[in-house]
């Protein structure tokens, strides 16, 4: 009968150290998800508060670059005299920048007839903003 008792005694402890770890695992996750659940409440809030604000700044930003194609156009005209834009195409921001940028170095291949005026166009490009 002894010989009996230990392999089911052994089997008895076996199960209790397997149910404490899987009683471990279950409480670890209940944590990590009670966490998560916190952590998402104020992040999501942040993120829809985030939004509401980008939402409210995209018409200023659009006419900020309204305003800003408006005074490069109205440069260029009053520059070449013609009315047409000749060398500049469609002025997205990317290319407002570059333009931005362009006017603001002293390179040697800026055209004549912009070189002594780009410190004006500058300014107003900093009035807009």
């Amino acid at each position: 009968m002894a010989g009996q008792e230990d392999p089911v005694q052994r089997e008895i402890h076996q199960d209790w150290v397997n149910r404490k770890y899987i009683e471990v695992i279950t409480s670890s996750i209940k944590k990590m998800a009670d966490f998560l659940n916190s952590f998402d409440m104020p992040c999501h809030s942040r993120l829809s508060t985030l939004n509401e604000k980008l939402t409210a700044l995209e018409p200023r930003i659009e006419y900020i670059e309204a305003q800003v194609t408006k005074v490069i156009f109205l440069y260029i005209t009053q520059i070449s005299g013609t009315g047409q834009l000749q060398r500049i195409q469609v002025l997205t921001p990317l290319g407002m920048c570059s333009l931005f940028f362009f006017l603001c170095l002293p390179f040697p291949m800026l055209p004549p007839e912009l070189s002594s005026k780009s410190t004006d166009l500058v300014m107003m490009l900093f009035l807009c903003f």
